[in-house]
């Protein structure tokens, strides 16, 4: 197949007649398997629901919205930091206390994340770094997010739970027990 330029731009491809034919089931193919091909907004819309609560997870510790933070993390991080804070306090609080107190945004909970943010600084996340889509599953999705003096990215993971996606503050960063 060959284009015809002219001055005004190029031309509809030169073929013979059975050419047009092919043209017409190419064309029609793609049409037909375009749906396939391009994301479904579901899809988009779980990519969209998750780098929302990503974002506002990391808003609400730079801004000290500790209980709008614990809300956002899924719900093995909220029960595996109770379970840490608890053993740490020697039998002072019980776990009902702690996963009330980090659910309010109480005393404990400010010297929890008070402690947190010692050594992190959620701003490097929200403006100094780059957001890629690892993954969006059903139940389960990754974003990789590279600081902008990295070369490997941190696979912030994210899951499902009653609609809403929730990060796994304990599943991406801490080291498996």
């Amino acid at each position: 197949m060959t284009l015809r330029v002219h001055n005004n731009g190029p031309t509809a491809p030169v073929m013979g007649s059975g050419g047009k034919g092919l043209v017409l089931l190419v064309l029609c193919a793609l049409i037909l398997l375009s749906p396939v091909v391009s994301p479904a907004a579901g899809e988009r819309d779980d990519l969209d629901g998750v780098l929302t609560s990503a974002e506002r997870f990391f808003q609400c510790l730079m801004k000290g919205s500790f209980s709008q933070a614990w809300s956002l993390m899924s719900a093995r991080s909220r029960e595996t930091i109770t379970i840490d804070i608890y053993r740490g306090s020697g039998g002072q609080y019980s776990k009902e206390q702690i996963s009330g107190d980090l659910k309010a945004g109480g005393m404990i909970a400010r010297s929890y994340w008070t402690g947190v943010l010692e050594s992190f600084d959620p701003l490097l996340i929200l403006e100094e770094s780059r957001w890629e889509e690892g993954f969006v599953r059903p139940e389960e999705a990754e974003l990789l997010i590279t600081h902008r003096k990295s070369k490997h990215p941190v696979h912030l993971k994210l899951f499902k739970e009653s609609g809403s996606w929730k990060v796994g503050m304990v599943e991406s960063f801490w080291a498996r027990k």
